[in-house]
């Protein structure tokens, strides 16, 4: 009645593991890349979504749309990582003193971890919070080991010395209750104030200069020194004349003076600046006092009033140009009283030189600016030429719409006066040609009168 026992005794065949070659693991497979949407699909449903929605205004949930990317129109590569088989623990540690049953014996081979070999351990006879157990007394050494390693970084700083120095910043002087204090200047004040004082001084400097140059009137390209007479004679000369050359002397040196500070483009300026006097203003204004006063003089000798009433000046001004002239053997201005026949043809000559350079000089200018003014102002020119005809051709009109007015107006006038004798006249013809009609009507009722009594006389006789 003995049951035979293969390979062991049933009682304790439960506590031994199945020790068969171990299955062929199923192979793990690379999980597959998730297949991209449609982009030009979910685009034109976005597009459609966005037609058919209705307007904003009205509130609400806005319309739900596909998430749109602008990278183009391809699917976007999706990098996805394959999962580390091996990084997956074997099993969940049980806490300590948890009682592990064995696996069931139906259990499928492939549902292990397929990268390594199933571990045979199903009486628990390794421990596996012993694995635990050193990786947290490692942790506690190595969190130990770093505590000192700060506590002897600390460790080697200075002491504090506690030594303090406190500075006290000066306090401002008292002022007095009713002085108020002085703010900082505005830059734009300061600006206005540079100007004002740079154009003072800038107008200082203009009263200082010579009226030629104040009133930018023409100067000579060359300074004739020769009107001076010799200084050996100066002494011999009458008090008169003594001081016109003075003034000769002084009007000079401010022509060579303004030649130096102001040269002209044509004439080379002096090589040697003249000496001048420095003088105020207090003094200039003097002096144009005592001009104003012998000015006021002389017109009264003269007998004519101011210089620049009455064509004064330009009397005096055509009178000296007529007595001087260029002439060209001289090359210098001289009385023409003075000069001969010969020398008067050539000023002549050299005059009517200077006048033709000059106009064709004008000329070439007037026929630049001309065609710059035919350049930038053609279509103006165009336009007013049509805007000119346009206003010819409405004038026109206008004024035949003016003629057409006064006859139509005149002929008002004439049909205002005639029609009450017309009316009139058409009364008299209506009331003639009724009074002629009863006329008629009468004659005929009296013919149809007796056309009744001869038809009645004409029944009544005898047959």
């Amino acid at each position: 009645g003995e049951v035979p026992v293969q390979d062991g005794s049933a009682a304790t065949k439960a506590l031994l593991s199945d020790y068969k070659p171990t299955a062929a693991a199923t192979p793990m497979r690379t999980p597959r890349t998730p297949a991209g949407g449609d982009t030009i699909l979910m685009e034109a449903q976005n597009l459609v979504a966005l037609t058919t929605a209705a307007t904003p205004l009205k509130g609400g949930e806005n319309t739900p749309l596909h998430p749109s990317s602008f990278d183009g129109v391809t699917p976007s590569r999706k990098q996805i990582q394959t999962p580390n088989v091996l990084a997956t623990p074997f099993r969940t540690p049980a806490p300590p003193g948890t009682k592990m049953l064995p696996p069931p014996a139906a259990a499928t081979p492939a549902a292990s971890t397929p990268a390594r070999t199933p571990l045979r351990d199903e009486l628990r006879i390794n421990d596996d919070s012993a694995s635990m157990d050193e990786s947290v007394m490692a942790e506690k050494h190595r969190q130990a080991a770093m505590k000192k390693q700060v506590l002897a970084g600390l460790s080697s700083l200075p002491a504090p010395s506690h030594d303090y120095s406190i500075a006290v910043p000066p306090l401002p002087p008292a002022h007095d209750e009713n002085q108020h204090a002085e703010s900082e200047e505005d830059a734009s004040d300061r600006l206005a104030r540079e100007t004002a004082q740079r154009e003072a001084a800038e107008a200082a400097l203009v009263k200082q200069r010579s009226k030629v140059i104040q009133r930018d009137l023409p100067r000579p390209f060359t300074i004739n020194t020769s009107v001076l007479k010799d200084a050996s004679v100066f002494d011999s000369l009458p008090a008169l004349q003594r001081a016109e050359e003075m003034l000769k002397r002084e009007m000079l040196s401010l022509l060579q003076y303004d030649a130096l500070k102001f040269p002209l483009k044509a004439g080379p300026p002096p090589k040697k600046p003249p000496q001048l006097e420095a003088f105020t203003q207090q003094e200039l204004h003097t002096a144009n006092e005592l001009l104003e006063q012998e000015m006021g003089v002389v017109e009264h000798a003269l007998g004519h009033g101011p210089i620049g009433s009455n064509g004064v000046f330009e009397k005096a001004w055509e009178e000296c140009n007529q007595e001087l002239a260029y002439l060209p053997s001289q090359k210098k201005y001289s009385r023409v009283s003075t000069a001969t026949k010969q020398e008067k043809l050539d000023a002549l000559r050299d005059q009517f030189e200077s006048l033709r350079m000059h106009m064709e000089k004008e000329s070439k200018r007037a026929m630049k600016l001309e065609h710059k003014l035919n350049v930038v102002f053609a279509g103006y020119q165009t336009r007013a030429t049509q805007t000119t005809a346009s206003i010819a051709e409405l004038y026109q009109k206008l004024d035949e719409a003016r003629r057409d007015l006064q006859c139509f107006r005149g002929l008002q006038i004439q049909e205002t006066h005639a029609i009450p004798l017309r009316i009139q006249r058409v009364q008299e013809e209506v009331s003639k040609q009724m009074e002629r009609e009863k006329e008629l009507q009468a004659r005929y009722a009296h013919l149809l009168a007796e056309k009744d009594t001869l038809e009645t006389l004409l029944m009544r006789a005898p047959s």
